[in-house]
């Protein structure tokens, strides 16, 4: 009898914390980000969407597709996107796939 490891569903959290700010946690990583493609927040006309990100445990390069995809849909909305408490593993990661030019976020004013 052989035994099978199983790892621990990993868990990625979207939490809304203002009118226009919102809270990523835990692992956005292929195993999760189906669970959020669908869920980027529409905020009104106008303004702009906030992530803090300073709660992500693990974030690999589907992640990084995901941030992507919502600066894409944010960009066609006519809203900028502003990642905040980017932790610097996302940093390296981001760095590494030569896409820093594409995520920077200027800071609001």
């Amino acid at each position: 009898m052989s035994s099978v490891e199983t790892r621990p569903l990993e868990e990625v959290r979207l939490v809304q914390t203002a009118v226009d700010a919102w809270s990523i946690s835990g692992c956005l990583t292929f195993e999760t980000v189906g669970r959020l493609v669908a869920k980027m927040p529409s905020p009104e006309a106008g303004t702009d969407i906030q992530f803090d990100l300073a709660g992500l445990t693990r974030v690999d390069s589907a992640g990084i597709a995901l941030m992507i995809e919502w600066m894409r849909r944010a960009r066609v909305a006519q809203h900028l996107v502003h990642w905040c408490e980017v932790p610097e593993t996302v940093l390296r990661l981001i760095r590494v796939m030569g896409i820093g030019d594409l995520m920077v976020s200027r800071s609001r004013a």
